[in-house]
C-alpha cells in the first residue's frame, strides 16, 4: 500500500519519521523492531496501525520539501526504492510547478501589501456590475488621509504599515465580502445581497475601529436595492472626500487654535510626547543610539505625527518651545538611566532653524544641562541643512557654545542640497546623517549608489561619523554596509516608539550582547 503525504513534514508522526531519512532522502525499514529502542513513540504508532515495514522517499525540489511517498509493508527488499524515487521526482516536479503557478496567480490577483484583491480583478467583472447578480448591494470605501505625505516624509514602509492596519480592520469586519485595494490609498468593499440594517451595522463597527488607529481615515458608504456599482462608487467617493476635507480642516483648526496659541499649556497638559527611533550598528544588530521625535496627542484624532503641525509651529515661530521640551525630556530620561546604573545610548534632538535663531536659546539649553548634569556625549544636536542660509558667524558661535556644553553636533538631511558639502567645512559637525531621499532608491538606481558611495567615503575621510536614515529593506542595509556606513536608522529596524518600548526592546535587550 502506498500513500502520497503532502502535508507539513514537521507535523505529527512524520516529525520522528523524518529523522530516519539518509542524505539522499530515502529510508527503508525492513522490520520496525529495529527502531523500537531509539524511536519508541514512532514504533508504537506504526504498530498500532499494523505497519511492520516501510519504504519512503522525500518529495524534494531544490531546497523545498513537499512531503513524502511512503510504501507501507512492502516486500522484504529495498529495491523498490528506485521506482518510488522515480515516481517521487515526477510528483515533486508537479508539486513545485503547481506551487509556482499558484504563487504567480496570487501575485497577479492580490496586493502584496494588504493581501486584498487588486483592482484589476474587479475590472475583469465589469465596472457597470450588471454581472453582479444580486438584489441588494452595499458599498463601503476608505481613503487614508495624506498617505502620500507619510510616504514622502517617513518612507514607504511607514505608509505601507498604516495601509496594512486599515486593511486588516476592514477585512476583520467585512468577513466574507469582496474587498479590493482599489487605488493607492483606497480600499473598497462590495457586499452582495446584504440587507440595509446588517450593512449599516458593519459600517458603524468599522468606522469606530478605524477611528482608534494611529492614522486618519475618511470613509464613505452606500446601500441600495437597485445595484448600480458605478453610481454607488461615485456616491461613496463624494462622501469620503467631504469627510476628508472636514477632518483636514478640523485637524488644522485644532493645531492652530488649540495647540499653537498656547503651546506651553499643551506641553504642561502632556499633549506632546517624545518617541524614539533606534540607530543600529548593522554589523552587530546592537542599538547604539536613537533620534528623539515629537508627537502630539489629541482626543479626537489620537497620536498625530509632526507632518500635521511642524510647519504651523515654524510659521508661528514657536518651534523652539517644542525643541527645548524634547531636549528636557531626553535629558531627564538619560539622567534616570545613569543614576540607576543602566545602559545608556546617545540620543539626538533636532534643532530647527527657528530654534537656532531664538535669542535665549543658549541660556535655556545651559539651564537644562545644569539641571541634569549629564556626562558628555549622551545627547546630540541634529541641525538641518537649512541653517546654511543663516549668518556663518552666528551659527559658528552657537555651535561652539553647544559643543562646550557637552553636545556632539550632527548635520541632518545631508545630501539634500549642494550647499551641504560646504557646510561640512564651515561648521564643526562630528556626525553627518545621510538623508532618506538618497537611500530610498539605492537598490534600483545605479547613479544613487555611485553618488552615495563617494559621499560616504568623503565623510569618513574627513573624520566625521556617518549615519544613514530611511533604510527600509535588507538590500539597502547591505549596500550601506558595503559603502562603509554601518550606523543605520530606519523602518527596517523599527518605527519610532515610546520611551518604554525603546528602553525594553532595544536598549535592554541588546545589553547582554555587549
Amino acid at each position: 500500500m502506498a500513500k502520497v503525504v503532502n502535508e507539513s513534514v514537521s507535523r505529527g508522526a512524520i516529525t520522528d519519521f523524518l529523522a530516519l531519512f539518509n542524505d539522499t532522502g530515502r529510508v527503508f525499514i525492513s522490520d520496525i523492531q529495529s527502531i523500537e529502542g531509539e524511536y519508541r513513540d514512532l514504533f508504537k504508532r506504526m504498530a498500532d496501525v499494523r505497519i511492520w515495514s516501510t519504504s519512503a522517499v522525500l518529495l524534494n525540489k531544490g531546497e523545498q520539501c513537499f512531503g513524502a511517498i511512503v510504501v507501507m509493508n512492502p516486500r522484504a527488499n529495498s529495491g523498490s526504492l528506485d521506482l518510488i524515487e522515480m515516481i517521487g521526482i515526477s510528483i515533486s516536479n508537479s508539486l513545485f510547478y503547481e506551487k509556482a503557478r499558484a504563487e504567480y496567480e496570487y501575485r497577479l490577483n492580490f496586493d502584496q501589501v494588504t493581501g486584498l484583491r487588486k483592482r484589476e480583478t474587479f475590472n475583469n467583472l465589469g465596472e457597470s456590475y450588471v454581472e453582479y447578480d444580486c438584489s441588494f448591494m452595499g458599498v463601503f470605501a476608505s481613503d487614508i488621509i495624506r498617505l502620500s505625505d507619510i510616504n514622502e516624509k517617513f518612507g514607504y514602509m511607514a505608509g505601507n504599515a498604516r495601509l496594512k492596519m486599515v486593511a486588516d480592520v476592514i477585512s476583520g469586519v467585512f468577513t466574507g465580502y469582496d474587498i479590493y485595494r482599489y487605488e493607492q490609498d483606497e480600499i473598497v468593499v462590495f457586499c452582495k445581497d446584504i440587507d440595509k440594517k446588517s450593512f449599516m451595522g458593519l459600517v458603524r463597527i468599522v468606522r469606530e475601529s478605524l477611528d482608534d488607529l494611529d492614522v486618519s481615515v475618511s470613509t464613505g458608504f452606500s446601500w441600495t436595492d437597485k445595484p448600480d456599482i458605478a453610481r454607488q462608487l461615485s456616491e461613496v467617493r463624494l462622501m469620503y472626500d467631504i469627510e476628508k476635507d472636514a477632518k483636514l480642516k478640523s485637524l488644522d483648526s485644532i493645531m492652530r487654535n488649540k495647540v499653537f496659541k498656547d503651546v506651553v499649556s499643551e506641553i504642561e497638559k502632556g499633549s506632546f510626547m517624545v518617541y524614539y527611533q533606534p540607530k543600529v550598528d548593522s554589523r552587530t544588530g546592537i542599538t547604539v543610539g536613537a533620534e528623539a521625535l515629537i508627537r502630539f496627542f489629541d482626543e479626537a484624532h489620537g497620536v498625530v505625527g509632526p507632518i500635521h503641525f511642524i510647519e504651523i509651529l515654524e510659521e508661528n515661530r514657536c518651534s523652539h518651545l517644542i525643541d527645548l521640551f524634547v531636549l528636557d525630556e531626553v535629558c531627564k530620561a538619560q539622567k534616570l538611566r545613569c543614576i540607576s546604573d543602566r545602559r545608556v545610548v546617545p540620543v539626538s534632538v533636532n534643532f530647527s532653524k527657528n530654534t537656532l535663531e531664538y535669542a535665549d536659546l543658549l541660556e535655556q539649553v545651559k539651564e537644562i544641562m545644569n539641571r541634569y548634569d549629564l556626562p558628555e556625549g549622551l545627547v546630540q544636536i541634529e541641525i538641518t541643512e537649512s541653517v546654511g542660509d543663516m549668518d556663518i558667524v552666528l551659527i559658528n558661535n552657537i555651535a561652539q557654545s553647544l559643543i562646550s556644553m557637552g553636545f556632539r553636533l550632527s548635520m541632518d538631511d545631508f545630501g539634500t542640497k549642494y550647499s551641504n558639502l560646504e557646510m561640512l567645512f564651515k561648521f564643526p559637525f562630528s556626525i553627518a546623517k545621510i538623508d532618506r531621499s538618497l537611500v530610498k532608491n539605492l537598490e534600483s538606481n545605479e547613479k544613487s549608489r555611485i553618488m552615495l558611495k563617494h559621499l560616504i567615503s568623503m565623510i569618513m575621510e574627513l573624520g566625521i561619523e556617518c549615519v544613514a536614515e530611511g533604510a527600509e529593506n535588507e538590500e539597502q542595509v547591505r549596500l550601506l554596509q558595503q559603502f562603509g556606513c554601518n550606523i543605520i536608522q530606519g523602518y527596517f529596524y523599527s518605527k519610532p516608539v515610546t520611551l518604554d518600548v525603546f528602553t525594553s526592546e532595544f536598549v535592554e535587550k541588546t545589553r547582554n550582547q555587549l
